[in-house]
């Protein structure tokens, strides 16, 4: 395969991956200085969970903010869903992604109730993730596959 077609498959892939997780708590942000005064003590004391996603920049940005992380798990399962809409899974790759167990035991519970499948093994994120996220970040990667003539 020439190298042109490589790069352009790989510039396709950047542009159809999609990453939304739920940050469960926000003391890793508060402790690394991402979230700062009384953004930091309100968001603690109200059980702000952010719900995170890549942007067209390729940066990790909020995409929602949900109070409890049940209820950004919740998000994320339904940002999931209409992200995927009725493609079969034939069509994509969908894994877990997380920094520690504490939420992907539950996201996983949870997602039986939305009929989302995954049909690639889960990953643990890079240990940047964790100093960003603590042990705290769940959700998943979605890639679409390129279908013949598709642009």
């Amino acid at each position: 395969m020439p190298t042109e077609k490589i790069l352009e498959e790989v510039e396709w892939i950047k542009a159809h991956q999609h990453l939304v997780g739920v940050d469960g708590k926000l003391d890793y942000l508060i402790y690394n200085g991402r979230l700062k005064g009384g953004k930091a003590l309100i968001g603690k004391m109200m059980q702000i969970c952010p719900l995170i996603h890549f942007n067209k920049e390729g940066e990790v940005a909020t995409l929602q903010t949900v109070r409890t992380a049940k209820k950004a798990l919740r998000a994320s399962c339904e940002k999931i869903k209409e992200l995927i809409g009725d493609r079969s899974p034939e069509d994509y790759l969908l894994w877990h992604v997380y920094t520690g167990r504490s939420l992907i035991d539950e996201l996983i519970e949870l997602e039986k109730e939305y009929g989302i499948t995954c049909n690639h093994e889960d990953v643990i994120m890079s240990p940047v993730s964790g100093c960003h996220n603590g042990p705290w970040l769940a959700g998943y990667c979605l890639v679409f596959i390129r279908k013949e003539g598709e642009i």
